[in-house]
């Protein structure tokens, strides 16, 4: 993402089995380490369909940084993406 710009940030929740969750209701926060890239992340919005977005906006260009989110504390397990502002 060019400084200044926005990407949006997404997570599609899961049930225990696999099952896309189709409600809201839970607390995700979004965030971001390492690399020397770096930005701002807005706050979570419940999209109430089992899908929760934030905006991140690039400030300082270098290396990929990686985001990260929690549901209720709990660190989301799958492989996070990274952004690399430039």
């Amino acid at each position: 993402v060019v400084s200044g710009n926005n990407v949006t940030l997404t997570l599609t929740t899961y049930d225990a089995g696999g099952n896309a969750v189709t409600t809201g209701g839970a607390t995700v926060v979004f965030s971001y380490s390492g690399g020397t890239s770096t930005g701002t992340i807005s706050a979570t919005t419940d999209n109430n369909n089992g899908t929760y977005t934030a905006t991140f906006t690039g400030v300082t260009s270098g290396s990929a940084t990686t985001i990260r989110a929690t549901i209720g504390g709990a660190l989301v397990s799958t492989t996070p993406p990274t952004v690399t502002v430039s």
